[in-house]
């Protein structure tokens, strides 16, 4: 009897990341379709890429095939959406309006169920994305700034940070009433996100707040970020492309690297060393505060992403912060067998599939 396996499809800005992968979770095969910038960058919008990239993926298909294994679903990362709880979604007719007119605003992300429905279709299976970055399931309270004309809201690297956290769930033989933590997304962006009984209560905008990172300027003083823009030549849209993309690290050091950043401080580079540890000292705080608001002591600190390969980041956050709570790690951004397992969760009956936008949260 054939195995049953999933099409996990992964668009980035110059980059479709696609795999074949079982439900025993075998990575049957696994490849990436690259584009210059400059195959892409003439599309203002998103959906006008799909024609190159379906093609792509078709040929991609024809030449590899399922690997002799049952298509059970296609499932692509979540775009932009409107404020989701956690779960895997049908891609219906309500999501691929709001993908295609970029609800959420332009992202290739919006392509993930794009693809993956004109995919499904065709070999007659269902489509299929699973957390995507609008998860949002902030209490009230989380929601309020000093002005009620702004207003926070959620988004994180959900996908990484909910798969670290059903591990440690099943790795600890627990129910998802006692998931009360902080789990952490170390990446060219940084998410900490507040934990209590498996909903994700508060959270770190990557692009909006919390520590810097490699590429984020993060949380910034309001009233001199109010002054800048007539005190620079900094204007929107310039000046978000510089607190997203080129703050954090690179407006220190110009590079996004954190391999570079710590040999420059390792070579005596007083000014990469500084910019490392006010990085660390803001994610420190960042952690501290979330931990404050869950109303009992954390059971965990989870830590994911790129960056927790790092033995230094990691050994600077042990050291900072092993008395709040045992540590656990869990490095890398495995996101195709994270859209995969999603999907296999909910044909298991682990899960029940949410139906777009019925699963919209928020006020």
């Amino acid at each position: 009897m054939a195995k049953q396996v999933v099409l996990a499809i992964n668009p980035g800005s110059t980059s479709t990341k696609v795999a074949v992968i079982a439900e025993d979770g075998t990575v049957i095969w696994q490849e990436t379709l690259r584009y210059s910038v400059a195959e892409l960058a003439y599309r203002e919008n998103v959906v006008e890429q799909l024609p190159l990239r379906l093609s792509d993926l078709e040929r991609l298909l024809a030449e590899k095939g399922l690997g002799g294994g049952k298509l059970v679903g296609v499932v692509g990362r979540g775009g932009l959406l409107r404020p989701l709880h956690s779960g895997t979604y049908l891609v219906n007719e309500a999501m691929l309006a709001d993908l295609r007119q970029g609800w959420g605003g332009q992202h290739p992300s919006n392509l993930g169920g794009i693809l993956a429905r004109m995919l499904a279709d065709r070999y007659g299976v269902e489509a299929y994305i699973v957390d995507p970055v609008s998860v949002d399931e902030m209490i009230p309270e989380a929601r309020r700034t000093g002005l009620p004309e702004i207003r926070r809201f959620s988004h994180l690297h959900a996908l990484n940070i909910r798969r670290a956290l059903l591990r440690w769930q099943k790795e600890q033989s627990c129910s998802p009433r006692e998931l009360t933590g902080v789990a952490v997304h170390l990446g060219g962006g940084i998410t900490v996100a507040a934990v209590r009984q498996g909903r994700i209560i508060d959270v770190s905008n990557a692009n909006q707040g919390g520590p810097m990172s490699p590429e984020r300027a993060g949380a910034l003083p309001s009233a001199a970020l109010a002054y800048w823009p007539e005190e620079t030549d900094y204007h929107y849209p310039p000046l978000a492309k510089r607190l997203v993309g080129g703050g954090g690290l690179v407006s220190y050091l110009e590079t996004n690297s954190l391999v570079e950043a710590e040999k420059r401080a390792e070579a005596g580079d007083e000014k990469a060393r500084l910019a490392l540890q006010a990085m660390v000292k803001q994610l420190i705080k960042e952690i501290g505060a979330m931990a404050a608001i869950l109303d009992t002591l954390p059971r965990f600190l989870l830590f994911t992403g790129g960056m927790a390969f790092s033995h230094w980041l990691m050994e600077q956050l042990t050291s900072a912060l092993n008395w709040l709570a045992p540590i656990t790690v869990y490095p890398g951004e495995e996101e195709l067998p994270a859209l995969a397992e999603g999907v296999f969760r909910v044909l298991a009956g682990e899960e029940s599939v949410r139906i777009y936008p019925e699963g919209v949260s928020g006020e």
